[in-house]
């Protein structure tokens, strides 16, 4: 994805309310008030140095699509989200305080944040990774 791409569909994103609910940098139980919110199923997998949490939408809000939250079991912390066919809103939502810090940091700080972002209000796609909160010795790039 083109640079510009990338920084005007951050712009778009950050240009939404933040919600109070977010995951990312959060606890497992922070997963399930996504999967409420979203209206979506959950489906986990467990990867050894980290978990899964698929979260498959089914209304409008959601999108659809699905958005999967990556879970540091040792540490109970959410490090990164990656979704496909949701919503600017349902992305929101799961990134929630961490938008304001992308937005100060977008492009200049690669040792906190990892992500791409990109696509049409409906069908929006991407992946954060919060890097400091990745298990150690994991590649970010697990978060796709």
């Amino acid at each position: 994805m083109r640079k510009t791409s990338v920084i005007t569909a951050l712009a778009i994103l950050l240009s939404l309310p933040i919600s109070a609910w977010a995951t990312l940098g959060q606890n497992v139980q922070s997963i399930n008030i996504d999967a409420s919110n979203l209206n979506a199923e959950v489906r986990s997998t467990d990867r050894g140095a980290y978990q899964i949490y698929e979260l498959t939408a089914a209304n409008a809000d959601g999108g659809g699509g699905y958005v999967r939250e990556y879970l540091d079991p040792n540490n109970d912390v959410v490090f990164g989200v990656s979704w496909s066919g949701i919503t600017y809103q349902a992305a929101e939502l799961v990134l929630g305080a961490y938008l304001n810090q992308a937005k100060a940091l977008a492009g200049t700080d690669q040792n906190r944040f990892d992500y791409d972002m990109g696509g049409s209000e409906d069908n929006y796609n991407g992946y954060f990774v919060l890097v400091p909160a990745t298990p150690y010795g994991l590649n970010t790039a697990v978060v796709r």
